[in-house]
């Protein structure tokens, strides 16, 4: 079992699971860090063993969540997600700094609903350019080097929230999955059901550049009292003493007639006081948990 299921457990245990329920959010940001060792073949990083330390973070409906990890022998690695850019747009930040024979890894990833309110149909666009610095000693292809973002604009059923899923596992890999197009990619997420994909970009590099940039964005049409969901994610990987360390601030071109959230309330969330008993929500869990595989989040 993994660290974040087994602490989800204890907490259950101990707090109570009357309260736990699958998230219905508007926003979220996620982020996880990770260092694993290096198995040197044709490069000095052709596979990994296994992973010597992680951090997880997700707010769901929350503003900010941070990472990073420094273990001792190891380099270090750091990632962060925040709705603080304009009109509450994702800034997403990682760094990924390895020591020979050692890999670390940092993913952030932002959700954002927006509701146009303005009167006649018009043509926006939402991104930025993505700058960077990497420094990538060889060719890591069996294990992934440098940068790579994604960034999907979508809609959900005309008043719908975004499932995030049971805990922070479920709440990331389904922010990643939103973010490369509803794909189910990691297991432990949730697929949006009724999810129309507008736009969709992907960028990555795994070449050293002292001043890199990419430009991931999307250009859609908005309609009145529609709402529009983003989805991005930004990942860094730095194997066998490379360095990664991008950030990437996003933004509409235009905000004219844009207002944070969906167009309709919550959804209704599952009532501590029903009478499904927290013993029989447990029972549920942990059969849920013996029959899922290990979430495979970017590591």
């Amino acid at each position: 079992m993994d660290v974040t299921l087994k602490a989800f457990l204890v907490g259950c245990l101990s707090l109570g699971c009357a309260s736990l329920h699958a998230q219905s959010i508007a926003s979220g940001t996620a982020s996880f860090v990770s260092e694993r060792n290096c198995v040197a073949g044709s490069s000095g990083c052709d596979s990994l063993t296994g992973l010597v330390e992680s951090v997880l973070s997700s707010n769901s409906d929350g503003v900010a969540s941070n990472s990073s990890l420094a273990a001792s022998g190891y380099g270090t690695v750091s990632a962060s997600s925040s709705l603080s850019g304009p009109l509450g747009a994702p800034i997403l930040s990682v760094s990924a700094i390895s020591t020979g024979g050692t890999r670390e890894a940092a993913t952030a990833v932002g959700l954002q609903s927006y509701t146009y309110i303005g009167t006649s149909s018009i043509a926006d666009t939402f991104g930025g350019v993505l700058n960077y610095t990497q420094t990538i000693n060889g060719n890591y292809s069996l294990t992934g080097s440098g940068i790579s973002t994604s960034l999907a604009i979508f809609t959900l059923p005309p008043g719908a929230q975004f499932d995030a899923g049971l805990g922070q596992t479920a709440n990331f890999a389904s922010l990643l999955d939103a973010s490369v197009g509803n794909l189910p990619l990691y297991s432990g997420g949730v697929v949006q059901p009724a999810f129309t994909l507008l736009g969709l970009s992907a960028k990555s590099d795994s070449a050293t550049k002292f001043a890199g940039s990419l430009d991931p964005s999307v250009s859609v049409t908005l309609n009145p009292g529609e709402t529009v969901w983003i989805a991005e994610s930004l990942q860094a990987i730095a194997p066998n003493g490379s360095s990664v360390d991008p950030r990437f601030s996003a933004k509409w071109s235009n905000t004219t007639g844009l207002v944070i959230g969906p167009s309709a309330v919550r959804a209704p969330e599952l009532d501590p006081n029903s009478a499904v008993s927290g013993a029989t929500l447990l029972g549920g869990v942990i059969l849920l948990l013996r029959g899922r595989r290990k979430p495979n989040i970017p590591s």
